[in-house]
């Protein structure tokens, strides 16, 4: 997390678009304004040994393990809210395209197929640089997710958000475990590239 705010920083100080594709081991992701009891299961997190670690972007928890991705982008620029979130989840649509899925984009920065959430994004923004990130569930167990992750259901039923926002699933579930983390990194890496140009 220490490094996403570093990555920033220098992208804004030195006016260069830098992208990053990354796992992290078991791990629950809060946004930066989070009410951590709130939003995760902590004594289940505890007993399972998993740390919560704070990121530097709003939104709400998210779980990281090795079958997750993340794609982090950081442009020397202000964005707002809205284009940061469309830059990075247009990303993820174009990869999960050109793996044959349809997906769409609901709640301005969620990514789904069918009824499942696939991917989640936030934002920093700065000055003098803008960090959009998300995340890809490509092998993670959606069950453990569920186990440690507090649905926040009050946003459902005040129409905030739709229900695909908290009921998250994986890449290999959806698709019957056809589709393999290298495969999904490659072509993330290519759409990121397109996007950036270089």
């Amino acid at each position: 997390m220490a490094l996403e705010e570093a990555l920033l920083e220098e992208s804004g100080e030195h006016g260069i678009a830098l992208a990053r594709l990354w796992l992290n081991p078991d791990s629950v992701v809060i946004g930066y304004t989070v009410d951590v009891e709130k939003e995760v299961n902590t004594s289940q997190a505890m007993a399972e040994g998993i740390p919560v670690v704070r990121r530097i972007s709003g939104g709400g928890a998210v779980f990281h393990d090795l079958g997750n991705i993340n794609l982090s982008i950081y442009i020397p620029r202000r964005l707002g809210v809205d284009e940061a979130y469309r830059l990075v989840t247009g990303i993820i649509l174009r990869t999960l395209h050109s793996l044959g899925l349809e997906a769409r984009v609901e709640n301005g920065n969620d990514v789904a197929v069918g009824p499942w959430k696939v991917s989640g994004s936030a934002a920093a923004i700065r000055s003098r640089a803008t960090l959009a990130h998300a995340t890809l569930l490509v092998t993670t167990n959606p069950s453990r997710i569920r186990r440690l992750v507090i649905p926040q259901l009050h946003r459902v039923i005040r129409g905030e958000v739709t229900p695909v926002k908290y009921n998250p699933n994986s890449l290999d579930e959806i698709t019957g475990g056809r589709i393999r983390l290298q495969q999904v990194a490659r072509l993330l890496e290519y759409h990121v590239t397109q996007t950036l140009g270089g």
